[in-house]
């Protein structure tokens, strides 16, 4: 039992890795696309958000299945607990060009006239 958790438990490192492998890739993207005001390119990085969308609840719905069918304590509860964590932050990491308000189609002026909300807080 505990040799089935554990590949479940690599399988999920291994998508986290392919998650960040993704949201690198779209960083890259999107910052490419702002500095040559790319529109094309823009709406590839928008239209991969989706994926990343789609992985980061998939590796969360693997994580609480590990929890749920193996209970696992000490060590491995941390490394489950861990891998959620890091899905969702690897989501927020996605880029702010994906959103269509800080896509190159957004004139310059209207970008530069809205306050950023890391700001405010």
């Amino acid at each position: 039992m505990r040799e089935v958790y554990h590949r479940q438990l690599d399988r999920l490192v291994e998508d986290l890795a392919d998650l960040a492998g993704l949201v690198a890739e779209a960083m890259s993207k999107a910052t490419a696309a702002l500095l040559r005001v790319d529109l094309t390119l823009a709406e590839r990085v928008i239209e991969q958000d989706l994926l990343v969308d789609q992985r980061r609840a998939e590796a969360e719905e693997t994580a609480v299945r590990l929890l749920a069918l193996h209970a696992p304590v000490a060590t491995d509860l941390r490394s489950v607990v861990t891998a959620i964590h890091s899905a969702a932050d690897l989501e927020r990491m996605r880029p702010r060009a994906a959103r269509r308000e800080d896509s190159p189609a957004s004139p310059p002026t209207a970008r530069a006239a809205r306050p950023d909300p890391a700001l405010l807080r």
